[in-house]
């Protein structure tokens, strides 16, 4: 039996491994969306902000959610294995 075959303890390991990534990227994914909402309602909240220190703040929070975008991505590849080998 090779290691991505079906056992009668669960499904082969290749799919675990495949869950596992799949709930590391969701972490990741999570926490990045967690940090933009932070933010951006850090700006809505303080009013008044240096316009340079608004950019900055906005900026990063751009860059956060650009960060997002290979990571869905991965996220739906790996979905694809999992229905795939499954």
């Amino acid at each position: 039996m090779t290691p991505t075959d079906a056992t009668p303890e669960g499904p082969p390991s290749g799919v675990d491994d495949l869950r596992a990534e799949l709930s590391r990227i969701d972490d990741e994914l999570a926490e990045l969306h967690r940090q933009v909402r932070e933010i951006r309602s850090q700006l809505a909240d303080e009013g008044p902000v240096d316009a340079a220190d608004r950019a900055a703040a906005m900026s990063q929070a751009e860059e956060l959610v650009a960060l997002t975008v290979p990571l869905e991505r991965r996220r739906e590849a790996v979905r694809v294995k999992i229905v795939s080998t499954s």
